[in-house]
C-alpha cells in the first residue's frame, strides 16, 4: 500500500444508518484510505471519534461485557491476528466454539473453507439506543 497523506484525503461524517442509530456515530469522522490508495478488494478507513466517545457509560458497559466474555474463554483465540481464517475454521469446521464474533462478510469469506453441513447464522452486536448515544 502506498504511503498516504491523511490531510489530502477528505474527511466525512456521512452515515447510512437510519434514525435513531445514526446518532450513535454522529460525532465521528472518517477517511476512506483504501479508496485513496486504489485498493479494490479490501476496505480500510481512518476513524476519528469525538472527545469522550470511549467514556460514554453505555459504550464502556458493552466493552466491559465483551472483555469478560473474552476473559472467560468464550471466543476462539487468534481471530484478531493474521491467522483469522484458521480461527474461523475452528468454529465453522471443528465446532470448538458456539459463537465467532465477526462481520457479515464471514459467510462469503469462509465459503470454500466451511463444512457443507454447517449452519451459519448471524447475531447482531449490541447497539446503543437513542437515549444512551
Amino acid at each position: 500500500m502506498p504511503k498516504l497523506d491523511l490531510d489530502a484525503i477528505a474527511q466525512t461524517n456521512r452515515t447510512g444508518y437510519p434514525a435513531p442509530y445514526d446518532q450513535a456515530v454522529a460525532g465521528r469522522c472518517y477517511r476512506r484510505l483504501a479508496t485513496a490508495a486504489g485498493l479494490t478488494e479490501i476496505g480500510a478507513s481512518h476513524v476519528v471519534l469525538k472527545p469522550g466517545a470511549w467514556s460514554n457509560p453505555a459504550v464502556k458497559d458493552v466493552l466491559g461485557q465483551m472483555q469478560k466474555l473474552v476473559a472467560d474463554g468464550c471466543f476462539v483465540p487468534g481471530g484478531a491476528g493474521t491467522q483469522f481464517t484458521q480461527a474461523q475454521a475452528q468454529w465453522s469446521n471443528d465446532e470448538k466454539a458456539l459463537f465467532y464474533y465477526s462481520g457479515s462478510w464471514i459467510e462469503s469469506e469462509m465459503k470454500k473453507a466451511t463444512a457443507s453441513d454447517f449452519q451459519m447464522t448471524a447475531w447482531p452486536a449490541p447497539l446503543l439506543d437513542e437515549s444512551s448515544a
